[in-house]
């Protein structure tokens, strides 16, 4: 599996989520700043450093789970952020079991941060190893 096909992969297995409305890949400050009307809850996908070993591709990923708070800002938190452990755990487990790949290094932190909105939400860190592509299909 290249990165596109994993990016490609993981925004489909996110929108399948009953929460999430909105996958988005690239910076999440500059995505979430820029986009006034962004649909929460939404999944944000990041790149880290990626790195390749005989066979194998190690995809560095931060997988974010963001959604707005409500008014009085706290009332919500805890809950967006239990629902989005859930969520990534769910994407991941997806991944693993439907597209036969691996992962490792997976921590998770909660956060709450103002973009355009007021947000909560947690992110992951995760490694994801896939086996190389042979060859470069058309597409390319």
């Amino acid at each position: 599996m290249t990165l596109y096909d994993l990016i490609h992969t993981i925004k489909h297995i996110s929108l399948q989520q009953p929460n999430v409305r909105t996958f988005v890949e690239g910076n999440i400050y500059d995505i979430l700043n820029a986009k006034k009307d962004i649909e929460y809850d939404c999944v944000v996908a990041t790149q880290g450093t990626h790195s390749t070993s005989g066979e194998f591709n190690n995809f560095a990923l931060n997988l974010f789970y963001v959604s707005r708070l409500e008014s009085d800002l706290e009332d919500n938190r805890l809950q967006i952020q239990s629902v989005g452990i859930e969520v990534l755990n769910n994407i991941l487990k997806v991944l693993e079991e439907v597209y036969d790949v691996e992962y490792n290094n997976l921590t998770f932190n909660t956060f709450t941060e103002r973009f355009s909105d007021e947000c909560a939400g947690v992110y992951c860190t995760v490694t994801i190893i896939t086996e190389k592509e042979l060859y470069c299909g058309e597409d390319y």
